[in-house]
């Protein structure tokens, strides 16, 4: 019995122990689950116990009566003798006093390690829980419905597991982050709604939006409530070199429109057509205006909105005016996709140039032999050789059954560089305390090294990844130019 117990608690008492900062509703629930197991253990014990012919003397101290055999039904003798137990073995009408009541106390000594055990459980779970500390909310804010909420998921999963490793290592300082997800379905209303609804559960940073038009309908709700605003999405330059409480891990327009202008000259092209999404201008206006400052080329501008039903035909038919030497899409994976597959149906075999936020595997699902040699100008490498990203990738892989991509990288990213700040600041943390903590320390992640300016913006090095073989593979690095 005691070891069958034992090899239940195996299994329970080290969940118990080795959870970190685990809530009180959940230690409450062990300890119901282990209470059953002790109880039915020593009943199931004192039962076999009487089977064998053992019951428990009556509560009032006392002689027993015990028949002893006699020629016939009535021609027994009855004896009075002082006993604890009294036994009727099948078969039997007589026992020994003596060896019952030495059985007796034999089995109550085998009870005493299950009531030690059960005592030994009582302390563990009233301790931990008096130093239970209580979690920290953080919010994620993003796009999970609609166009863009697949590759979106991505996103969820890279955080989800940021903050689950961080909580599996003890939280911050004790106390476990607490993920609140909302989905603010690519519409401003829903945008306000969810980060007003996390603004009132006490959340001191909201990791969001998922595109940059989204993030900056949410920044002067966020940060005019003392929230800290924080994303690895968003590349306007219209948020760019401000005192505030926005912080960024990706790299913004400014750099991406010099970068993208070099390789445009690199090739020498000098015709170049562009598909934007208008849905999207923050993003797409201002990055084509930033290509614009830095190449002397001739840029010929295809615009449509992407909630709105579009003629693919047309726009293809668009972009291929001018006789262009490249296409450069300004778009989401969705949209350059099919626009890809319709030039190369009309015949187009001239070069494809796209941004990270076409740097997804549905790209690829969708595009298909259409967007082979695509070229793609992103912070983000394929892969990396660094000891986070190789567990990253486990811990990925085995949670959630994917690969790495851009969108989950970035996500755990995220985490990893919000809790070594939150590990730094006194509790509760603000959001005024992280924003001191971010800028006064460097972060290696599993991206590489990452420091904020005075404004929360960083510089990374860009690589131009392309499509090949149905895979991304680098096909060049790019160090970062400092800010004008």
């Amino acid at each position: 019995m005691v070891k069958g117990m034992v090899q239940g608690f195996d299994g329970i008492i080290p969940r118990m122990v080795r959870t970190p900062a685990q809530p009180g509703r959940q230690k409450i629930k062990i300890l119901f689950d282990i209470f059953p197991i002790i109880l039915l253990d020593v009943v199931q014990g004192k039962k076999s116990f009487q089977e064998k012919g053992f019951r428990s003397a009556p509560p009032e101290s006392g002689p027993c009566r015990r028949t002893a055999p006699g020629p016939g039904r009535r021609g027994g003798r009855t004896l009075v003798e002082p006993c604890h137990y009294r036994m009727d073995p099948p078969g039997s009408g007589s026992g020994s006093p003596m060896h019952l009541q030495k059985t007796a106390q034999e089995y109550l000594r085998s009870l005493f390690p299950a009531i030690a055990a059960l005592f030994l459980v009582l302390v563990l779970l009233l301790c931990s829980c008096s130093r239970e500390k209580d979690p920290i909310p953080i919010g994620l804010a993003i796009n999970l419905s609609g166009d863009g909420g697949p590759a979106a998921e991505h996103i969820r999963d890279g955080v989800r597991l940021g903050v689950e490793t961080v909580n599996s290592r003890g939280g911050i300082n004790g106390h476990p982050l607490e993920l609140l997800v909302r989905d603010d379905r690519n519409d401003p209303e829903d945008i306000l709604a969810v980060d007003q609804d996390l603004i009132n559960r006490g959340v001191p940073v909201i990791m969001g939006h998922s595109i940059s038009q989204n993030t900056l309908v949410a920044y002067p709700l966020v940060t005019g409530q003392n929230v800290l605003l924080f994303t690895a999405y968003t590349a306007t330059s219209e948020l760019s070199n401000r005192d505030d409480l926005f912080f960024r891990t990706s790299v913004d327009t400014s750099s991406y429109g010099r970068a993208m202008a070099g390789l445009f000259r690199d090739a020498g092209i000098e015709r170049v057509s562009a598909l934007l999404d208008l849905d999207n201008a923050s993003f797409s206006e201002d990055y084509l205006n930033q290509i614009r400052k830095n190449y002397n080329g001739t840029i010929h501008k295809v615009s449509f909105h992407a909630r709105k039903e579009a003629d693919w035909n047309r726009i293809a038919a668009r972009l291929l005016q001018g006789a262009p030497q490249a296409v450069v899409m300004l778009a989401n994976y969705r949209q350059t996709a099919i626009v890809a597959q319709k030039l190369r149906q009309a015949g187009a075999t001239i070069p494809f140039y796209a941004t990270l936020w076409d740097q997804s595997p549905c790209l690829i699902h969708i595009g298909g032999s259409a967007v082979e040699g695509i070229r793609i100008l992103t912070f983000i490498a394929p892969e990396y050789d660094n000891d986070q990203y190789h567990e990253f990738t486990r811990l990925l892989g085995r949670r959630y059954l994917r690969h790495p991509t851009a969108k989950s990288m970035r996500g755990y990213e995220m985490v990893q560089i919000l809790a070594r700040a939150m590990r730094s600041v006194p509790y509760p943390p603000s959001a005024a305390a992280i924003k001191k903590q971010l800028l006064s320390d460097t972060y290696p992640t599993l991206l590489g090294e990452v420091r904020f300016n005075s404004s929360g913006d960083v510089q990374r090095p860009l690589y131009v990844v392309t499509v090949r073989d149905g895979r991304f593979v680098q096909e060049q690095i790019l160090e970062p130019a400092e800010q004008p």
